[in-house]
């Protein structure tokens, strides 16, 4: 970078947010020090320090820190989550349809499961703000866990269907006997 690594502003950086550029530090091996004033938890500042270094320093070799780790699983966690979601619930229908032999089996088991995972994803956002590896992977627990339980509910109504029960009779059998264990482990 030399002493001018950005091409002006203070320190020699331009493109930086104000209170970033506050906290820049040129060392003389071409490298570039920046001391957030936010811990790198708050994803949304971190996201901004590192959108702000990668507008500002295009051709930086390398970046790091936990403000960048941060900014770069939230973003990798964006981009990666609507594609393998989809992948898992297509897996998932063929597994579940296939198993059954009976396409209704997979909205039976899916009909409580998408509203919950969606609303499971909305508190997340509501109260934590962004995805990260961890409220990703608790996304994916509720998904497995429920399609878990609605699978056991399903296997015990055909169950009964086999053995001879009506409709409404294997519906309550399945209830009350998978019911409770299911609300249970839940």
């Amino acid at each position: 970078f030399g002493m001018d690594p950005f091409g002006g502003g203070e320190h020699g950086v331009v493109g930086l947010s104000a209170g970033i550029r506050r906290h820049l530090y040129p060392l003389p091996d071409d490298t570039l020090v920046v001391v957030p004033t936010h811990p790198n938890t708050d994803a949304e500042f971190a996201a901004r320090v590192y959108a702000d270094l990668v507008q500002a320093a295009p051709e930086a070799t390398a970046m790091a820190g936990p403000h960048v780790t941060m900014a770069r699983s939230v973003l990798g966690i964006r981009e990666d989550l609507p594609r393998t979601g989809l992948i898992s619930l297509v897996l998932v229908c063929i597994v579940v349809g296939v198993s059954f032999t009976d396409p209704r089996a997979v909205a039976i088991v899916l009909a409580p499961l998408l509203p919950a995972v969606v609303v499971s994803l909305a508190l997340v956002q509501i109260f934590v703000g962004y995805l990260d590896t961890f409220t990703s992977m608790a996304a994916a627990a509720l998904f497995g866990l429920g399609i878990d339980f609605g699978v056991h509910l399903v296997a015990r109504y055909q169950e009964e269907r086999r053995a001879g029960a009506d409709p409404d009779t294997a519906v309550r059998t399945a209830w009350a006997q998978t019911g409770p264990p299911c609300t249970t482990a839940a």
